[in-house]
């Protein structure tokens, strides 16, 4: 199937598409708003994107949480708490007609890793690797060291409308980001206690205990030093133009900076620690990098800063959101000449997938059953998909309460390659349910033993791969009379997900039984 016959599965096309415009369809995370409100550099990305987009004659839909502000299309999510898993249910579902393209922005690249049949290019905001056909980095730093030199990269680009020109600058140093090791807060702080400058820290806080312990302190010993909380709007551009310089000290694989960019962009200056992409984002002005907190120190003391017309030059020249744009849309023209990825559903297969999931939403089970049989006799699907509608099948003869069917499926699965967490913890839950304990614990063993896949593909359940047999393998030794594995295996769940409430509640249980037992 062809993007062009992609159809919105739910809800009326919130409007018909320009004649001739390409329709693009951007898939925000769903943690903030798009612009966000205060912090949020991806959403701030995304935001700029879409709307120069916008601008260029594209037709952009934009798949955001509920009150973003945009001139494309806004898609509200429905859900109200993270979950990739539920942007990745949604977007099938409500895909508008004729996109020609999906540009995926999400921590997991969720839409990528589904082979859905559009062609689709995913962004990777982070320092993780995801397997995708069509991955984009934003650095060469971050795609050689995070992607191994597969796929390309693009700079962040902003909008310089938002960040007002300021030549003359006032006497604090500035820190601005999540208030956690990774950013350097502490090498802030030492950088300005050194150089005897006043320092402003602004930002959300990323480790309340860590601030607690390392920042706060610090804080009380030195008025000098003062924290604002996580500012937004005027109040945070204003922090930017008037500061004498942004402190960068990142201590982590850095996969761009907007800060930086923004920073520059009012005239500003930033010193920084060439960790991660910094080196590559402030490539104009090599002089403002420091090697350690002495040296930065040194430089804010010493002052000696480039002409604040040559930091917004630079910005404008490199990092302007049209620039980005301009680039992006290279790469949609050439994703879509090329089509969708390989071991991309087909046209056939993706139609019965839909049917099955509008039959299930209907409560058409038996009839969504028969779909699934349809979709598992088509020739050519990878095995992961036909492990995916196994799963998904089990499931339906669960909520059928068809146990003996339910089974079926899931052993079913072990026809088209390695078992998977997922259906090992089906099949000792379907145990669980009859009492056959020491089979349950069997197979939630076995699911313990398993190493999680690299690239998992569309049938993913975190907690399957955690903590969830461990919790089950508790409640199984301990129907055994077994206290000694079920007090292990509850510690284990304990350390992988310390505030599971049924671990939780198993503990509680286990502490109040003789010490004896």
């Amino acid at each position: 199937m062809t993007s062009s016959n992609v159809r919105r599965r739910s809800g009326d096309s919130p409007g018909p598409a320009a004649p001739g415009a390409v329709r693009i369809v951007q898939v925000a995370p769903d943690y903030l708003p798009v612009p966000p409100l205060k912090y949020g550099g991806i959403e701030r990305m995304v935001h700029d994107l879409t709307e120069t987009l916008v601008e260029r004659g594209y037709d952009v839909y934009l798949y955001a949480l509920p009150g973003s502000r945009t001139s494309a299309k806004l898609i509200p999510y429905e859900h109200t708490v993270p979950n990739p898993e539920e942007i990745l249910r949604f977007v099938e579902r409500t895909l508008p007609e004729g996109t020609a393209l999906i540009h995926d922005h999400t921590h997991r690249s969720i839409i990528g890793r589904a082979k859905l049949p559009v062609p689709t290019l995913c962004t990777i905001h982070g320092s993780q690797t995801n397997p995708v056909d069509r991955p984009v980095y934003l650095s060469a730093r971050a795609l050689e060291h995070v992607g191994r030199g597969q796929g390309t990269y693009v700079f962040n680009g902003i909008n310089l409308a938002d960040y007002p020109f300021e030549r003359e600058k006032k006497t604090y140093l500035l820190f601005m980001g999540v208030i956690s090791w990774h950013k350097g807060i502490v090498q802030a702080i030492d950088a300005a206690e050194a150089a005897d400058k006043d320092l402003i820290i602004a930002g959300p806080l990323y480790d309340v205990s860590y601030y607690r312990r390392e920042v706060e302190p610090r804080l009380r010993a030195n008025r000098r030093l003062r924290y604002i909380g996580e500012t937004g709007g005027e109040e945070r551009t204003n922090l930017l133009r008037h500061a004498e310089a942004l402190l960068f000290p990142t201590s982590w694989e850095e996969p761009f900076g907007l800060i930086m960019v923004e920073t520059m962009a009012c005239g500003t200056p930033v010193l920084a620690f060439p960790n991660g992409a910094v080196p590559h984002v402030m490539a104009g002005f090599p002089e403002l990098i420091c090697a350690d907190t002495d040296e930065m120190a040194k430089k804010a003391r010493a002052r000696d800063y480039p002409d604040p017309a040559a930091l917004r030059a630079y910005v404008e020249a490199n990092f302007s959101r049209e620039k980005m744009a301009v680039r992006y849309a290279e790469l949609y023209r050439a994703a879509i000449a090329e089509g969708p990825g390989a071991g991309s559903y087909s046209a056939e297969e993706w139609e019965l997938k839909l049917s099955c999931e509008k039959l299930v939403r209907e409560g058409k089970l038996e009839e969504a059953l028969r779909e699934y049989e349809r979709w598992l006799a088509l020739p050519d699907v990878p095995a992961e998909r036909r492990i995916y509608a196994c799963e998904l099948a089990a499931g339906l003869c669960g909520r059928m309460n068809d146990a003996t069917l339910e089974l079926r499926y899931a052993l079913r699965s072990f026809e088209y390659g390695v078992p998977r967490a997922e259906l090992l913890c089906r099949i000792g839950y379907i145990r669980l349910r009859s009492e056959e304990w020491r089979q349950a614990a069997y197979w939630f063993e076995a699911a313990t033993r398993l190493p999680k896949p690299a690239d998992p593909g569309p049938l993913f359940a975190e907690s399957c791969w955690s903590w969830l047999p461990h919790v089950q393998l508790c409640v199984c030794y301990s129907r055994m009379g077994r206290i000694e594995p079920a007090r292990r295996h509850n510690d284990i769940a304990l350390s992988l997900a310390p505030n599971n409430e049924y671990a939780l509640h198993n503990k509680r249980w286990l502490d109040s039984l003789p010490p004896d037992s």
